[in-house]
């Protein structure tokens, strides 16, 4: 009981992810915007949601809902996710890192055997609980004692960034490691700490495989690249090589470790639709993504910005305006991507760090690099051009998660030497002032940063100029009052915790959870869980079955008839899709059949089946069953049928074969069956040659109109065409994870708080 009272920290911040959480707990929802997928559905009977699209949060759904469902299913049927058979005429799985095929958890998760949803919303709750505690160990170790420690690890969880990504489950899954790291390459408290350094490179070794399993590669960078630098400036500081041994041995590790995963995805990636040659017009489009100066206005309190899940009175034709209203001002803003709240109570600490810098300074560094990033440098032209395939990546706004895993543990640091301080050190009516001062001054930052906004507009689609300082106006007011609140709030509680020292850090970490919690409270997308599966076009593993689509809304609900990836969740095979990385050769053979684009403006990773279609072509693609709610030009009809949509026969199979009675009969995540007829020597059978195929003896495959062409060389009942790795060396990252795990127990408890740290019970 004695040990669990030192750290209660650790219990309180297991259960704090409840709070943003609190809708799925306590109501049964499940995160993403159902309700406005629900509408898009054939026959969709769905109400007309009343909250305002969000373009990236929908993605939550449509790609990481389906991933995670066929990655649950593959693992429960003792199968390794290798493939999504029913996207893209078949696109891979595992080597899209992004679906965390072989991720421990996911793994681990998938017996429990929960719905998907429910088993995402488990996850997001882990993961929150393992950056928080994390950010405790870390602060803790740079010398805050256990309430400062604990307010930086809530503030984590309760931060915008953690809140707002937990819709798109890889960047939370990715970046929860980054704090373990950081803490890996601290020193301990104490010198004298024995097996410190095989601890460390243990904690090291699991963290980057664990980060790099989990699949956003550009996160997972962004935390080498804290970590090298973290290195660097701890070796600097203490002027040994131990935190370098500890990256260069432990880095190896747990990249071998996520070797499984991430070697496939690197092999891939080679292939994909999105690698480009740098350029300084790429470069210019390239840095647009930075967070830009208005949108720091966040610091205060998120709702300056608006708010990304309510609209406002005012439509722009049919499609109502959202009042979150930077993405009238930037090509692709979302509340996620320019995420910077995180209480900021904690931005007082940074004026008492004067006796702390040499602990402070190497992550300071990280957090500059992270600004640097954010805010567009010149850094990022350095990055384009020399590092391999950084033109390729997204948003640089997302660098943000460095300066948030930078300043909320300084922060914390210098609260603890605020609250150090001998009352005799400086003038307490002084010191009240100054420190009462910061609260406000980032509240009145965060308006005049709205102010600015108003006056420097740059990018209003169909959207009249007249009515964006009244937009912003409208907007901004929803976060006005809880700005003002949260600055009443901090100034409170800085000034008990100055005039009652022994109440100073209970109040602190109280006041500084309840600011998070104002702050970020209402920001996560949830709705009622929805079954989005359709019973109108029943599963047949031997054909294809196409949804015309048109367009992607970046404002407003799209009206298409199919989002892209939802056909998976029917387990029905399509042409479309909706994936981060696509093989450049299958978009241009997708283009053919329409003689267009097959992505919509808004995004280059969705590809739609658009009218014209050609319809032998479509049939050369196994097309059975084309929807559509247009009579394609290429088609005569006498009439149109009632209805939402039409369906048109188009009589196309996956198996081509000089019996025709060849034919798939079962597709997984991990095969293709091909049921043969005895008098068939060959077959082509209309799936992708994807990475990792293997076949039974005696059948050879080529490559024959970017089909799998058979020969096999005697009669056979079935052909098995497999993909992926064996079993045992899909769950091998999860096996030496576990392995790795139980030597740190058994080697030496996680650091052990200096007792003099603690705060007084």
């Amino acid at each position: 009981m004695k040990s669990l009272a030192k750290r209660w920290g650790i219990l309180l911040l297991a259960l704090l992810p409840l709070l943003p959480l609190w809708k799925c707990i306590f109501r049964g929802e499940a995160i993403g915007p159902w309700d406005h997928l629900a509408r898009q559905l054939p026959n969709a009977t769905a109400p007309i949601p009343s909250s305002a699209w969000d373009i990236l949060q929908a993605d939550g759904i449509l790609q990481f809902y389906v991933w995670r469902d066929l990655v649950f299913q593959s693992w429960r049927a003792g199968e390794v996710p290798a493939i999504n058979p029913y996207a893209m005429a078949g696109t891979p799985l595992l080597a899209n890192s992004q679906s965390g095929a072989l991720y421990p958890l996911h793994v681990l998760v998938s017996f429990l055997n929960l719905p998907t949803h429910v088993s995402m919303i488990l996850l997001v709750w882990i993961h929150l609980a393992i950056a928080a505690i994390g950010v405790r160990y870390l602060t803790l170790r740079l010398g805050a004692g256990e309430s400062m420690a604990t307010l930086a690890g809530g503030a984590v969880v309760l931060s915008h960034f953690f809140v707002a990504w937990s819709g798109l489950p890889s960047v939370i899954s990715t970046c929860a490691f980054i704090p373990w790291l950081l803490y890996a390459l601290t020193p301990p408290r104490d010198e004298n700490a024995p097996q410190g350094r095989n601890r460390s490179v243990l904690i090291f070794a699991v963290a980057t495989g664990m980060m790099l399993l989990a699949g956003h590669l550009q996160f997972a960078a962004y935390g080498l690249m804290a970590a090298v630098l973290y290195a660097l400036g701890q070796t600097i500081v203490s002027r040994t090589p131990a935190a370098v041994l500890t990256l260069a041995l432990g880095g190896l590790i747990g990249g071998a470790i996520a070797m499984p995963q991430v070697g496939p995805v690197l092999d891939y990636g080679k292939l994909s639709h999105r690698k480009n040659t740098p350029s300084e017009e790429g470069y210019s489009a390239f840095i647009k993504s930075a967070i830009q100066p208005y949108e720091w206005a966040g610091l205060a309190h998120p709702h300056l910005l608006g708010d990304a899940q309510t609209n406002l009175d005012a439509k722009l034709g049919e499609t109502p305006v959202g009042s979150y209203w930077p993405q009238y001002t930037k090509l692709g803003a979302n509340h996620a991507e320019g995420a910077v709240f995180f209480a900021p109570i904690l931005l007082v600490g940074l004026f008492f760090l004067k006796s702390r810098v040499k602990q402070i300074a190497p992550l300071a560094v990280v957090g500059l690099l992270g600004f640097l990033i954010a805010s567009g440098s010149e850094v990022n032209k350095l990055m384009y051009f020399a590092l391999p395939n950084w033109s390729s990546t997204g948003s640089i706004g997302r660098a943000s998660i460095l300066i948030l895993l930078a300043l909320v543990p300084i922060g914390a640091v210098g609260l603890q030497s605020l609250l150090d301080r001998k009352s005799d050190e400086k003038p307490i009516q002084q010191l009240q002032f100054a420190v009462l001062a910061i609260p406000f001054a980032v509240l009145g930052l965060g308006l005049n940063l709205v102010g600015l906004a108003k006056a420097q507009s740059t990018f209003i689609p169909n959207l009249p100029p007249e009515w964006f300082p009244t937009l912003v106006a409208e907007g901004s007011a929803m976060g006005q009052s809880s700005s003002l609140v949260i600055a009443f709030l901090g100034a409170l509680a800085i000034v008990v915790a100055l005039m009652k020292p022994q109440h100073g850090p209970r109040v602190l970490l109280v006041c500084g959870l309840s600011i998070g919690m104002i702050g970020t409270g209402t920001i996560l997308r949830t709705a009622p869980f929805q079954d989005l599966t359709v019973k109108e076009f029943p599963s047949d593993p031997n054909s294809r079955t196409v949804f015309v689509n048109d367009d992607w809304n970046m404002f407003g609900t799209p009206s298409n008839l199919m989002p892209p990836n939802l056909a998976s969740l029917s387990r029905i095979e399509d042409v479309a899709g909706y994936d981060s990385l696509i093989d450049r050769n299958y978009v241009a053979r997708l283009q053919e059949i329409t003689g267009t684009n097959p992505s919509p403006a808004t995004n280059g990773n969705m590809m739609f089946v658009k009218l014209p279609v050609i319809r032998d072509e479509l049939k050369k693609w196994g097309v059975g069953t084309m929807v559509t709610r247009e009579i394609p030009p290429s088609m005569s009809m006498k009439s149109l049928p009632e209805g939402p949509y039409m369906t048109i026969n188009l009589g196309g199979t996956l198996v081509d074969s000089p019996s025709g009675k060849s034919k798939v009969s079962k597709v997984s995540s991990s095969k293709v069956v091909v049921s043969t007829d005895s008098a068939d020597r060959e077959a082509v059978v209309k799936f992708r040659m994807l990475p990792g195929m293997q076949l039974e003896p005696g059948v050879t495959a080529t490559e024959q109109d970017g089909w799998i062409a058979l020969k096999w060389d005697q009669p056979r009942e079935a052909i098995t065409i497999s993909f992926g790795p064996p079993l045992f060396v899909g769950l091998l990252p999860t096996i030496l994870i576990i392995v790795l795990l139980g030597l740190l127990g058994n080697s030496v408890r996680l650091s052990k708080p200096n007792e003099s740290a603690l705060d007084p019970a």
